[in-house]
């Protein structure tokens, strides 16, 4: 799997590369859509998350999957069922249990919003063909060594919420991610303070970081990581512009 340079810059999700299209539960070319987004009714939320929940095992031709909404774990395990799924977006979601994943042996890029219910992320290991994952709030989670075995990654996201910062002990997991080429640690607090355990991810081409490191950090990424392009770390070019023009005068 190739990423673009916009999948690279800004996580496989991001606007500028994919978005779904939208259609409710009655629509009838639900059952034709490759990239679908579930607009679930909020006037009539349970009965029609509860068609969903029939529709979606029974959609082979459905590839990438969008939800904006609190997904439930009998609705994630009504997803997990779909037969052809390589894509999972999920915004925000109450799901306890990352089992049911198993079922997605084809997916390759999984996204998973503020979801502070679960505990156990060992499930992701069972996923043959992931090339990307990133993930929000999952401040319930205590063990992230499973990481260090999902070597196939070539993108990552571990991130805090909107209004909470992940706490890691430390990055460790992340060093043998040697084929990334995209991390994100946004709102991400590593304990032990040390950037050590990335320097050696010479493939990266984006890293985008909570401004919490020092800029010592900083410059020693510059000049372990060769490739790096993207992300927070780099110095902005646009601002060096600048200042050589006002040098100037």
């Amino acid at each position: 799997m190739k990423l673009t340079d916009k999948e690279i810059e800004f996580g496989f999700w991001n606007k500028y590369s994919r978005e779904p299209n939208w259609l409710n539960s009655e629509n009838s070319i639900v059952y034709s859509e490759k990239n679908l987004g579930l607009n679930v009714s909020e006037t009539n939320r349970a009965k029609d998350l509860k068609k969903w929940i029939s529709i979606l095992p029974n959609l082979d031709k459905t590839e990438y999957l969008w939800t904006y909404h609190k997904v439930n774990q009998e609705l994630f395990e009504a997803i997990c069922q779909m037969p052809n799924l390589k894509g999972l977006n999920i915004k925000w979601s109450g799901i306890k249990n990352l089992d049911p994943l198993t079922n997605l042996t084809e997916l390759k890029n999984l996204s998973i919003g503020s979801s502070i219910q679960i505990t156990d992320i060992s499930p992701l290991l069972n996923l043959p063909n992931l090339k990307t994952l990133e993930t929000e709030n999952f401040k319930s989670v205590k063990d992230f060594s499973v990481l260090s075995k999902m070597t196939d990654l070539i993108g990552l996201g571990l991130n805090g919420g909107m209004y909470s910062t992940l706490k890691l002990d430390n990055i460790k997991p992340i060093e043998s991610l040697k084929n990334l080429e995209y991390l994100q640690l946004i709102s991400t607090r590593v304990l032990d303070k040390s950037i050590d355990p990335l320097l050696n991810l010479k493939e990266l081409k984006s890293l985008r970081l909570t401004n919490k490191w020092t800029e010592s950090d900083f410059e020693l990424l510059r000049q372990n990581l060769p490739n790096l392009k993207y992300g927070n770390v780099v110095p902005n070019n646009n601002a060096k512009r600048l200042m050589k023009i006002f040098e100037r005068k």
